[in-house]
């Protein structure tokens, strides 16, 4: 996977275009000047949302109705065009090699990357929210059916959560409660199943690439919770006997059979809990409501763990979740790092630089220092929203 050039038209303070290295690119500037929004362009394209969680009128340029982004990338040996609108007053548009796409989740995973931020330590130090946002588009990007079971699951979580609250006034039944609980369980079971093999995978690879950080001196683990450990037994059982997690499988490698147990235990768990979910006004169990515990010699990273192994913890995962993505793809990611390898100390942006950054490499920083890699490749100025590739 590679972008070979990308062009703005009015996305913040945007109006360039780039034509990237298939190696590292650098992009320097001071703060304000566009590095990070290029990032975001880029992980907009990726992930269908903007890592600072910012809306589309939000992205186009201060007075203007609309911004744009085009992107041409590579695949497979075949090329590609992805052309996104952003509309101030209307849906986002987005086209590929021309055509249409019907809704933005569909665009998910035609354009892989990874993104590194400043922020991305908050997969340890923030709540379960931030931790399942980062499994859920990372299996995302891989697995289209994923997305369209987590979306169908939210759906009806929505309208549980609104049918408890009418419930008090008598309003609705308890019968239409069940319906609703019945539509959760098949594709919450999905969910969960999904990110519990996935996660078996991150675990088994950033705990080798913590070894290799810490020179075997610390450990690292990575489990998904799911149920507040309510029926983390029916999961666990199926999980072992799911497939292998293997992208390339019908619907995701996982059949509904293969998931019975964890669904019929979600749907009782569910009722079982309703009593309490009335008196809330919301569902108290499910994945929306599960976590990934993450440990550092056994203790909790999050309680216990030091800055600086909270960043080698995620160092470890982000570098499994490239490595998974180029098992499954057969290509190594775009990684995007923004204005991160000035927070590391010397061990981690070595180790950031030779095991992260093996495909093609997007660096925002404001020094020219420190990045000896990019010496390989290209490296542009960013000022006042125009990138300007710098020659040597």
């Amino acid at each position: 996977m590679k972008a070979n050039s990308v062009t703005f038209k009015n996305f913040r303070n945007l109006n360039t275009s780039l034509s990237l290295n298939e190696g590292v690119n650098l992009l320097i500037g001071k703060n304000g000047e566009g590095k990070t929004n290029i990032a975001e362009a880029l992980w907009l394209n990726c992930a269908g949302k903007s890592f600072k969680n910012a809306t589309d009128k939000e992205m186009i340029r201060f007075g203007e109705s609309e911004a744009e982004i085009n992107l041409d990338y590579e695949t497979a040996g075949r090329r590609h065009h992805l052309r996104t609108v952003l509309h101030s007053d209307k849906t986002r548009e987005i086209y590929l090699n021309g055509l249409k796409i019907k809704k933005i989740s569909d665009a998910v995973g035609f354009f892989s990357s990874v993104l590194f931020t400043p922020s991305t330590l908050g997969i340890i130090e923030d709540g379960p929210s931030e931790r399942r946002r980062f499994v859920d588009i990372a299996i995302s990007q891989l697995k289209p059916a994923y997305m369209r079971s987590l979306m169908t699951y939210n759906n009806a979580l929505a309208q549980r959560n609104a049918f408890l609250k009418l419930f008090k006034n008598k309003e609705v039944t308890e019968y239409q409660l069940l319906a609703w609980e019945c539509m959760m369980a098949p594709d919450g079971a999905r969910v969960i199943g999904e990110r519990k093999k996935y996660l078996e995978r991150i675990d088994e690879i950033a705990s080798a690439e913590f070894q290799k950080i810490t020179k075997g001196k610390e450990t690292l683990s990575v489990r998904y919770i799911s149920g507040n450990g309510q029926f983390e037994k029916e999961v666990s059982e199926t999980a072992l006997k799911l497939k292998k997690w293997n992208r390339l499988e019908p619907y995701g490698a996982i059949d509904r059979m293969e998931l019975f147990e964890i669904e019929n235990a979600l749907l009782h768990k569910i009722y079982d809990n309703r009593k309490k979910d009335l008196k809330e006004g919301s569902s108290s169990i499910g994945p929306h409501r599960d976590d990934i515990e993450i440990l550092i010699n056994g203790k909790s990273a999050r309680d216990y763990a030091s800055q600086g192994q909270k960043r080698s913890a995620v160092l470890a995962i982000k570098a499994a979740e490239c490595k998974i993505i180029e098992e499954e793809t057969g290509e190594p990611p775009v990684v995007i790092l923004d204005d991160v390898l000035s927070e590391l100390d010397a061990v981690r942006r070595k180790y950031v630089l030779e095991n992260i950054t093996t495909g093609q490499t997007v660096i925002t920083s404001c020094e020219t220092a420190r990045h000896g890699k990019a010496a390989k490749g290209k490296v542009f100025e960013i000022k006042e929203g125009v990138a300007t590739e710098i020659t040597k």
